[in-house]
């Protein structure tokens, strides 16, 4: 991060996600050994919808911070116990197995977002793509525009130039006048699907049980 607190890196943002798992991954065991597993992962999957929001919700590399912290510490809450819980459920001589295919769900949810995110992202907050429309909206010819023409990342500097102002000022001119945000929303709004579907399930589970 820089000194004024107003830009961090990617990798900064990854490995701060990598920094928490390995220094607070036994408190959190601690918390969650105290709850019931859905109750855990409603739990977590409500600190990764609330970080999801936040970083939509401002360009602040500081609540960039808080929210993958935030999310760091939903993931070691729901993460863990998801793998613990069908343990617990399969039969002892199908448990590897159960485990094994559990994994099946998750590849399909990251196959989903490997070709929605980055189109979401192209749609509502890539900046070059944001740059290029904007150029146009100054009276340079779309055929200037194209990638062939400008190569990625080479938008956004083209538009300093033709608006005249400062690269930080123009970034925050484009994050005011469009939905930037959106697309950390559209994932909130799954992340709170997730969490009440988890719910649910717990309650169903616990009817079934209480009729035993």
């Amino acid at each position: 991060m820089n000194e004024e607190g107003t830009l961090i890196s990617p990798e900064g943002i990854v490995n701060l996600n990598s920094f928490m798992i390995m220094t607070t991954c036994f408190l959190f065991a601690a918390l969650s050994a105290k709850m019931r597993a859905t109750s855990s992962m409603v739990l977590g999957t409500v600190f990764v919808t609330l970080a999801l929001a936040m970083f939509g919700m401002t360009n602040s590399a500081w609540v960039g911070v808080g929210a993958m912290a935030i999310f760091s510490f939903g993931e070691l809450m729901a993460s863990p116990k998801y793998s613990e819980y069908l343990g617990n459920i399969a039969p002892a001589d199908k448990r590897a197995m159960w485990i094994g295919f559990s994994q099946f769900p998750i590849a399909i949810g990251w196959m989903a977002e490997g070709y929605l995110g980055p189109r979401l992202y192209s749609a509502f907050a890539d900046k070059d793509t944001l740059a290029r429309a904007a150029l146009i909206e100054h009276g340079i010819s779309p055929s200037q525009v194209t990638e062939s023409a400008l190569p990625i990342g080479g938008a956004f500097q083209r538009l300093v130039e033709v608006t005249h102002q400062t690269p930080d000022a123009l970034t925050a001119h484009l994050y005011a006048t469009h939905h930037i945000g959106l697309v950390w929303y559209i994932f909130a709004v799954v992340g709170v699907v997730s969490g009440f579907m988890i719910w649910q399930y717990g309650r169903w589970i616990l009817r079934l049980a209480a009729r035993r």
